[in-house]
């Protein structure tokens, strides 16, 4: 049986809880439980195994398999090589699921974005 997380004490003595993806068994980023004993951070690691990982600002619950899914998409397109069509492309998907209000052109003026560096305010802002 595939464990489901880890738990690692950091040199600031809190414990960290790294859930696993249940699809490819790849550890998703640490998060820090705010505990410094065993005990608390193993309940409060199950309790978001449960109940979601809370997620921005909000501290909003996201289930584990859905926080491993967005990992994977940024991870896939940070090692991607994505062409100017492939940028639109997801531009326009991300318009149309109603998550950005903007128009994407070509790369091609003197104040273009790089399609990654635009990705990157996007999180950003997201994260607001």
């Amino acid at each position: 049986m595939r464990r489901e997380y880890y738990l690692h004490k950091r040199k600031n003595g809190i414990f960290y809880v790294e859930y696993v993806n249940p699809e490819n068994g790849k550890k998703l980023s640490a998060r820090s439980t705010g505990e410094s004993g065993l005990l608390k951070a193993q309940v409060k690691a199950e309790l978001w195994k449960v109940g979601g990982l809370p997620t921005g600002r909000a501290r909003k619950p996201r289930p584990v398999e859905e926080a491993a899914g967005i990992e994977s998409i940024i991870s896939i397109i940070g090692k991607s090589e994505i062409n100017a069509d492939y940028a639109l492309q997801i531009v326009a998907k991300l318009k149309n699921m109603g998550l950005i209000d903007i128009s994407a052109v070509r790369n091609t003026g003197r104040g273009a974005v790089p399609f990654v560096r635009f990705l990157e305010t996007f999180w950003l802002s997201m994260k607001k």
